[in-house]
């Protein structure tokens, strides 16, 4: 059984533990790895081993992941003493030189009591600013019945209305460990007094001598606009409301539905510059979308040109920083498809997707692949020998085999009048009556269909997909397989996120099946991925 549990759906369930936040954020964080066995942990077949997640509990959005002397730092929604329910969200950390490998610092910002946070830390963004770096974030807080902007249960009180102000949290030593925060919202209220369903994740930039800030909120009814609302301060500390930049109609008609059909907004909104262009993305009816367009920045208008999906799947609550380079690196949250008993038994829920690179392509269309910094934790390759003939290259298919469901696999497929399909399966080994091996068995995780009739789409699963406006020649297959979780890319231009919850001790390989002409095949090489720590626990 699959379990989908929206964002919206998160800040409704009950918040129990307060006072265990208030722990020093040390002992709270050293507390969380203790109870949750490391050895159990450790066994999980389910729990990825090269992708970044903390050592149990819950984590659910990426935090103003930024890039900062010499480390990447990232930050994220943590709940580090529950996982039945909903608390009053801090913000885990932890460093890495490379993206990939990471090490665990303590918490870094934690709501404080009777603070405009005193009810959760949630999502926002970090920025540099003469030299040290400066995180926005909404706040949230208990307030009268019938006002504010999200409902949320405390306890036995089902429903406490709260407000939502954006606050800020600022950091000067080398590895951000020490942070202090203002005591006062830099925006402590909606810009006006319209009904709204939510005002939150903020999201800043700099353009001349002027600071700007966006805010993901929306309209209830009966217009039920989602917004993006945009904000100025020349000074970091008065902010003043300029006017909604954009909204769900005029944005090429993005989706407005957060989570539910209440809750009429886009959240974790960002906009930035890439390339010629600028890039508007949101997180709305369970999946990320993105919007390219031209940004006039002395009108302050954006006009849209392109619009799409960032991933398919289970993939939420995006968010971006630049890396060492200038490459513009999106990070998400994979979150959970099994039920809450399930997750609660293992002792953790939710994962970081793997860093990936946006890009825009000829067509003012968002492309993404996975950073190559992720290369380095390849090893035992296998490679398909394409000067075989069909008999040969269908056997050698079915022998290819990487183990501890741990791969990578690339696969390049030339687009012919002839259709395929190409499979991703967990393989069970066995001896034939000489003593070699040989596949006994095995369970279909993700599938890929190209049927010629549709030349431009590409069907995963039972969803069909475009494949973009791109002229293409041939199909493009990346497929990320950790754990419980599925990371595939077709051309760059599709991502589709998968979680599947299997027995790797029952199918301790990784195989692939092939229907089709295999001398279409370009190329095929899958390898192993080495863990990013002996443990599971990343470190």
């Amino acid at each position: 059984m699959q379990i989908n549990i929206s964002r919206r759906q998160m800040l409704s369930q009950t918040v129990l533990g307060f006072g265990l936040l208030l722990l020093a954020r040390g002992s709270l964080f050293a507390q969380s790895a203790r109870r949750i066995l490391s050895s159990v942990l450790a066994h999980d077949t389910q729990r990825p081993q090269f992708h970044f997640m903390p050592p149990s509990d819950w984590m659910n959005d990426p935090n103003g992941p930024i890039y900062f002397k010499g480390n990447y730092h990232m930050f994220y929604q943590y709940n580090p003493n529950m996982l039945q329910g909903w608390g009053p969200f801090a913000w885990g950390h932890a460093i890495s030189t490379d993206m990939v490998h990471w090490k665990h610092l303590p918490v870094a910002i934690m709501p404080t009591k009777n603070g405009p946070d005193a009810l959760g830390c949630w999502t926002g963004t970090a920025i540099v600013k003469d030299g040290s770096v400066y995180i926005v974030y909404t706040g949230i807080s208990e307030t009268d019945v019938g006002k504010g902007t999200v409902t949320i249960a405390i306890g036995d009180r089902p429903k406490v209305y709260c407000k939502e102000s954006q606050c800020v949290a600022v950091s000067s030593d080398d590895l951000l460990l020490n942070w202090s925060k203002s005591a006062e919202a830099l925006i402590d209220t909606t810009p006006d007094t319209a009904k709204r369903s939510g005002f939150r994740d903020p999201s800043w930039w700099k353009q001349g001598d002027v600071w700007y800030m966006t805010l993901g909120s929306g309209l209830s009814a009966p217009s039920k606009l989602a917004q993006l609302l945009l904000y100025r301060s020349s000074d970091f500390k008065r902010w003043e409301f300029v006017k909604v930049l954009t909204d769900s109609a005029q944005t090429l008609d993005l989706p407005s539905i957060a989570g539910y059909p209440e809750d009429n907004m886009w959240e974790c909104p960002e906009f930035f510059p890439l390339g010629t262009k600028h890039v508007l993305i949101c997180s709305t009816g369970g999946k990320n979308h993105w919007t390219s367009g031209i940004f006039n920045s002395v009108t302050l208008t954006f006009t849209p040109e392109k619009k799409g999906v960032i991933d398919y799947g289970c993939y939420y609550a995006a968010k971006t920083q630049l890396d060492s380079l200038g490459n513009r690196i999106i990070w998400g949250w994979i979150q959970e498809r099994r039920p809450p008993e399930m997750y609660n038994d293992a002792g953790w829920a939710g994962v970081m997707s793997l860093p990936r690179i946006l890009e825009l392509n000829n067509q003012g269309e968002l492309i993404t692949r996975v950073s190559p910094e992720v290369n380095k934790l390849r090893k035992n390759s296998v490679s398909l020998d394409i000067n075989q003939n069909e008999e040969k290259r269908s056997h050698q298919i079915r022998s290819l085999l990487v183990k501890n469901c741990s791969a990578e696999i690339k696969c390049f497929i030339k687009k012919t009048n002839e259709a395929f399909s190409f499979s991703i399966r967990g393989s069970v080994l066995g001896s034939d009556y000489k003593g070699h091996s040989k596949k006994i068995g095995s369970e279909l995780w993700i599938t890929f269909t190209y049927d010629p009739v549709y030349p431009d789409k590409i069907k995963i699963n039972d969803k069909m997909l475009s494949l973009g406006e791109g002229i293409h020649d041939h199909l493009e297959f990346s497929v990320y397989v950790d754990g419980s979780v599925i990371e595939a890319f077709v051309n760059e231009c599709v991502a589709f996120t998968k979680r599947v919850y299997f027995d790797a001790a029952k199918t301790p390989y990784t195989g692939i099946h092939y229907t089709g002409k295999t001398m279409n095949i370009i190329a095929l090489d899958m390898w192993e991925l080495d863990a990013i720590t002996q443990n599971r626990l990343t470190d």
